[in-house]
């Protein structure tokens, strides 16, 4: 049976992996790992580099030794051992594993046999010099509303970043629909060149990864440096892709869970039971925290309680169908996502979060009824006028979390794929007041590599793609249309030569569709993006 999600951020004694079989965790992220006979621990390594594994515990005296298996395959085999010889009491040491005898695994799982050993730090050690990078991807955030919570100080985290580092527009481009916007962003390519231009393909699926023909951040990485990646939520990663390193695909979460093994979801397949232990603990909790974002009085039986067609019941379905599940899904991943950073410490993390873009689309109109040309209900602005806002103060504090969990020297990015505003519209004969994408979207940069305390020049959204490659020591293509934006870099180097072009992906595009896809449908449906 597998343990839960482990791993320490910051500490100067981190306790890293995944641990399943005969151990005893305390604390979380843990302090100390007992075991009380055989267990594994998964690491995540640089397949470009040897690994050393520093220890450091109590344990009664003799050898302590430990068997490298591979672990991304299912059939996992035999790799390598090392030993460290204790002296009884208290030990401190490294156990080693060459290059030449892992391979090109990314992922080993080393394997303990040894009763009433306790481990209080064990951490890869590895010769690399690749940039540590976090990528907060926020769907639809708008400085429209982030500047004045910034101001107000209601947003901590991010004012940090801006402060620290530089922050302006990031241009999007036309359609502004999530799975083509983020596309373009991992992949530095417009929707002609990577395939996908709008959320279902021709047979009416949502679209997939099969169907993206250029190669994202993630696969550039993979083939051509030693970084190490986590991938979490991302738009248009269904079915996963081997990199080197984990990703949970967007549709790992569906709202009404199936007994199915999803292993498409998740790479490694292992990570499906611990991310679906997170799950079932934000299920249990997701409706009482509900009321920080509103005051709609909520109880959890309110379909039974609530008559059919009166404006509660009305008001509480499109809460939950429009807000609640983006919600739940949202804080799902960010849990989720912490643990496995916590655990990997992977150089280049990049998570996606929906709920902004969903909260805008459903409540801009409460909390903005004076752009209205239309009455606006003075219960709905009562109960929902500050859940937009609440919602950037939620990730917010997600973003101090995964702060507090990174490694010292690492950067963090905030981007978005668009801006939102109200549009007066023509309906029905009568001017109507709604509220959509605009082009203008985020960027926030922070870290090592990035000038500080300065608002900078405007983005592309095409420029993404680029500026990662740069800062993972490798050329952009020349087929990317994207510059690399040397004005918000701390360096003053020049780009560096660009190649003619990293090639296609391989493989057959498919349309797919499972049965997990009902729901995600209804919550675009109910949104606009998708027509009946």
């Amino acid at each position: 049976m597998l343990g839960p999600l482990l791993g320490c951020g910051s500490s100067d004694r981190p306790v890293r992996g995944l641990w399943t079989g005969a151990a005893r965790v305390e604390g979380s992220p843990p302090t100390r790992v007992t075991l009380d006979g055989e267990a594994r621990c998964l690491l995540l390594r640089h397949r470009q580099s040897d690994l050393r594994v520093r220890v450091e515990g109590t344990a009664p005296g003799g050898t302590l030794t430990a068997r490298a298996f591979e672990a991304d395959r299912e059939a996992s085999r035999l790799l390598a051992s090392a030993s460290l010889s204790l002296p009884g009491g208290e030990f401190r040491g490294e156990l080693r594993f060459s290059r030449s005898e892992l391979g090109e695994a990314s992922w080993v799982s080393l394997v303990f046999d040894r009763a009433g050993l306790t481990f209080e730090a064990l951490e890869p050690i590895e010769n690399t010099a690749v940039r540590r990078l976090v990528v907060f991807g926020m769907d639809g955030m708008s400085w429209r509303l982030l500047d004045p919570l910034l101001k107000a100080g209601r947003l901590p985290h991010m004012a940090a970043l801006v402060r620290a580092g530089v922050a302006g527009t990031l241009l999007s481009i036309k359609p502004t629909l999530s799975p083509v916007v983020w596309t373009t962003i991992a992949s530095g390519h417009g929707p002609k060149d990577h395939g996908i231009s709008d959320f279902v393909d021709e047979e009416r699926h949502l679209v997939n990864s099969t169907q993206v023909r250029t190669k994202r951040i993630w696969e550039l990485l993979s083939e051509h440096s030693p970084a190490t990646l986590g991938v979490v939520g991302w738009f248009v990663t269904w079915p996963v892709e081997p990199v080197a390193g984990y990703m949970l695909s967007d549709r790992s979460r569906p709202w009404k869970l199936t007994q199915n093994r999803r292993p498409l979801s998740f790479h490694p397949p292992t990570l499906q039971d611990p991310f679906e232990a997170v799950d079932r603990a934000r299920r249990e909790r997701y409706f009482a925290e509900s009321a920080r974002f509103t005051s709609l009085p909520l109880d959890p039986e309110w379909r039974t309680k609530l008559a059919e067609g009166s404006p509660e019941r009305e008001r509480m379905d499109a809460l939950e169908r429009r807000f609640l599940r983006v919600y739940v899904r949202d804080s799902t991943y960010a849990d989720a996502g912490l643990s496995l950073y916590r655990a990997f410490a992977p150089d280049l993390l990049l998570l996606y979060f929906r709920g902004v873009d969903h909260a805008q689309h459903a409540y801009w109109f409460a909390r903005a009824p004076q752009e209205s040309v239309t009455p606006i209900d003075e219960a709905d602005r009562r109960y929902f006028g500050g859940l937009i806002e609440s919602y950037y103060v939620y990730l917010d504090e997600v973003v101090g979390r995964y702060r507090a969990a990174a490694p010292q020297g690492t950067s963090f990015m905030i981007v978005s794929d668009h801006g939102f505003r109200s549009f007066k519209r023509q309906h029905g004969g009568e001017p109507r007041s709604v509220a959509h994408h605009e082009l203008e979207g985020v960027y926030i940069a922070s870290g090592p590599p990035f000038r500080k305390g300065r608002r900078g020049e405007q983005l592309s959204v095409l420029d993404l793609g680029p500026l990662w490659l740069h800062l993972a020591g490798l050329p952009a293509a020349r087929d990317m249309p994207g510059k690399v934006p040397l004005s918000i870099l701390s360096s003053s180097r020049r780009e560096r030569t660009r190649i003619a072009s990293y090639g296609r992906r391989q493989g057959r595009a498919e349309s797919r569709s499972t049965e997990e896809d009902a729901d995600l449908l209804e919550q675009f449906k109910a949104l606009g993006y998708v027509g009946e």
